[in-house]
């Protein structure tokens, strides 16, 4: 939020971290309107030189439902990937989140199902990808 809100420079609060190629913007203080921070002319300008220093840009909010700086970040990016926690979170909350993004014009780029129990009930999340993918010739001749 510092660089929406002073003149500090991209290269200046950009922090490299122990991984080769992996930099880091830490968020080091909290703003009190950060939604209108989101909704400046600044955060576009952030966003386009962040573009062109680094491959890709990735942007961590908090959960969509509890405020709206997310759905507004995400109305101003290429691509949101949506996380839910497995197991968990309701379908209702799920189609609430969706309908936000859609509603803000967000660009869907994938999601992540994260927490799941490959040990439990979940299990299922673990051979669906195996399944799904694997030739099976009698499948086929069903189909």
């Amino acid at each position: 939020m510092q660089l929406l809100s002073t003149d500090l420079a991209l290269d200046a609060a950009v922090r490299p971290t122990d991984i080769e190629h992996l930099s880091l913007l830490p968020c080091v203080a909290t703003a009190d309107h950060p939604s209108e921070l989101l909704e400046s002319p600044r955060l576009m300008t952030l966003i386009a030189a962040a573009k062109a220093r680094y491959d890709f840009v990735l942007f961590d909010s908090p959960p969509l439902l509890a405020v709206t700086d997310a759905v507004v970040l995400a109305s101003r990016v290429d691509g949101v990937v949506l996380v839910v926690k497995g197991g968990s979170t309701p379908r209702e909350v799920l189609r609430r989140g969706s309908a936000m993004l859609t509603e803000a014009q967000a660009a869907p780029a994938g999601g992540v199902l994260n927490m799941v129990d490959l040990r439990g009930r979940d299990a299922a999340y673990d051979t669906y990808g195996y399944q799904y993918y694997r030739r099976d010739d009698s499948r086929e001749e069903r189909a």
